[in-house]
């Protein structure tokens, strides 16, 4: 017999996050961790993607990495490229994803953003150098270590409670507080504040590839 949840009566409606919360951990059979393996099978797909088109391997970052990941969250791969190879990497990538365009990195590298989707996934490939993409995978594992269960659930509930309430400027900083936290070399700048400043940009286009010297 199925159980109600003593924290709720029947009359008492169940807010976005809880219902979230209940998704992942108990009512649904679609629970936490088969969302969490189909978006590990899915990753692996990508890196299997990737690899055939570009002959490197790629590495899984972002809250995927780390277990703050939503149901549906992205994939954010990394991959490490020395400069003599950057122009093949970057045109092989350019025929068969979409480029997204370039970040600033750390304070003298680049990092270059592609997308494309696998099995209804979203999937980001970061092309960054090598020295960038060790200390950003460095930094992933001490969070995923230093993160507890809950501590990692509280932060996908919180991720999903700003999606619900609309609030995209938040929820672009608070996705990036552990990137800050244990990757503070790396320049972090929310999602919002590169496309306000793409659109009153009047240089390179947005999604325009500037390809660096062969």
């Amino acid at each position: 017999m199925h159980k109600s949840h003593a924290s709720h009566s029947a009359e008492e409606p169940l807010n976005s996050c809880q219902r979230e919360f209940d998704l992942n951990r108990e009512v649904c059979p679609l629970t936490r961790e088969i969302i969490e393996q189909r978006l590990l099978f899915v990753a692996e797909k990508a890196k299997t993607f990737v690899k055939d088109m570009v002959s490197m391997e790629s590495h899984l970052v972002g809250s995927v990495a780390l277990g703050v990941f939503n149901k549906d969250s992205d994939i954010d791969l990394a991959v490490p490229v020395r400069t003599v190879d950057l122009r093949g990497v970057l045109e092989k990538l350019s025929y068969i994803t979409e480029f997204r365009g370039e970040r600033r990195a750390g304070p003298n590298s680049t990092r270059y953003l592609f997308c494309t989707n696998i099995d209804g996934v979203h999937i980001d490939i970061n092309v960054l150098t090598e020295f960038d993409c060790a200390y950003l995978i460095k930094g992933m594992r001490e969070a995923r270590i230093a993160m507890s269960d809950e501590e990692r659930l509280v932060h996908a509930e919180k991720k999903l409670e700003l999606k619900e309430r609309g609030d995209s400027r938040l929820l672009d900083i608070f996705k990036l507080e552990i990137y800050k936290k244990y990757c503070p070399n790396l320049d972090w700048i929310p999602d919002f504040q590169i496309r306000e400043s793409l659109a009153s940009s009047s240089s390179v286009p947005f999604g325009c590839l500037r390809l660096p010297p062969s």
